[in-house]
């Protein structure tokens, strides 16, 4: 079986790679850059260049494949807002470029990572189920949920068989706490170095966690699985406050954190909570990490750079 990974070399692409290279799939990675010691560890066919490249992606997505895996964002929900136009250009532009190319190259089935926070705003009941209506506040979420569109579009139309995965906050070993993206990562390496954490609001806002290992452990099977395509929530169906997880962070480091409140930010629902259900009865999948061993992981992965 293969499997190609756009944005593989990222947070979530590197976890489904380890996944993927343990049952034995033949690996390509599609990215601007690679650690090159990854390449030679998994003996993968790496292609590089920019997701905006269309002629580069081209190259990579002719070769076939069982499975496409689309990790690649260019903005964070925060970002987005500032440079709306970059965010459709990059990222909903490149998408439909990839979706073209996999009907032009006759590729079997694509799982594309949308956002189970960004593309419903501001919930109208907790936990969010699929059914919920999607009214996206940020950029990022518009742009998300028009992806899910255009995947849709590609389906009627060309017969192109996609799942979407509404993915809660993934974190784990290997976030790069300096990328700005992951509440865990940012806080843990703040809290470590003894820098300042901003807070947005009074900590109240809620958030749905889920580990990184049971995200590639889902993404496998999927990939792996005959009965995929839809539209699915992924989260741990658990809400964490933004004053809790510092508290777990604090307890797991042994090291008091600094914090700065600033006025919450309109774009921030005060509680977004998944419900995975759906996800777990086609998948037969749950997830199965807890909050606090997961970041006592992170933390311990953490300190092991300082």
């Amino acid at each position: 079986m293969k499997v190609l990974l756009i944005g593989g070399s990222g947070f979530i692409g590197s976890h489904a790679l380890q996944k993927f290279s343990d049952n034995k799939w033949d690996i390509s990675v599609f990215d601007r850059s690679i650690d090159k010691g990854v390449q030679s560890k998994y003996s993968i066919n790496f292609y590089q260049g920019d997701f905006q490249d269309r002629q580069a992606l081209e190259e990579a997505i002719s070769q076939g494949c069982d499975v496409l895996l689309h990790l690649v964002s260019t903005t964070t929900p925060g970002s987005s807002n500032d440079a709306p136009s970059f965010d459709v250009s990059s990222n909903l532009l490149g998408a439909i470029s990839i979706f073209e190319l996999c009907v032009k190259h006759h590729i079997p089935k694509i799982i594309f990572i949308s956002s189970g926070g960004a593309v419903y705003g501001n919930p109208i009941q907790v936990p969010i189920d699929e059914e919920q209506p999607t009214n996206p506040i940020s950029s990022y979420g518009i742009v998300k949920l028009a992806i899910e569109k255009y995947l849709e579009f590609f389906r009627h139309n060309y017969g192109l068989n996609y799942t979407v995965l509404r993915l809660s906050n993934p974190y784990g070993v290997g976030q790069n706490p300096k990328s700005g993206q992951g509440a865990v990562a940012v806080f843990a390496n703040k809290i470590l170095l003894g820098d300042e954490i901003v807070i947005w609001g009074n900590g109240s806002v809620i958030r749905d966690f889920i580990a990184i290992e049971d995200v590639a452990e889902l993404i496998f099977s999927i990939a792996n699985s005959p009965n995929s395509g839809g539209v699915f929530n992924v989260g741990s169906g658990v809400g964490s406050s933004i004053s809790e997880i510092i508290s777990l962070i604090k307890n797991s480091l042994g090291i008091e954190a600094k914090l700065k409140f600033l006025p919450s930010r309109a774009f921030d629902p005060p509680r977004v909570i998944l419900n995975p259900q759906k996800v777990m009865d086609q998948f037969f999948w749950s997830p199965k990490i807890s909050i606090q061993d997961g970041i006592d992981k992170y933390c311990k992965f953490l300190k092991s750079f300082k």
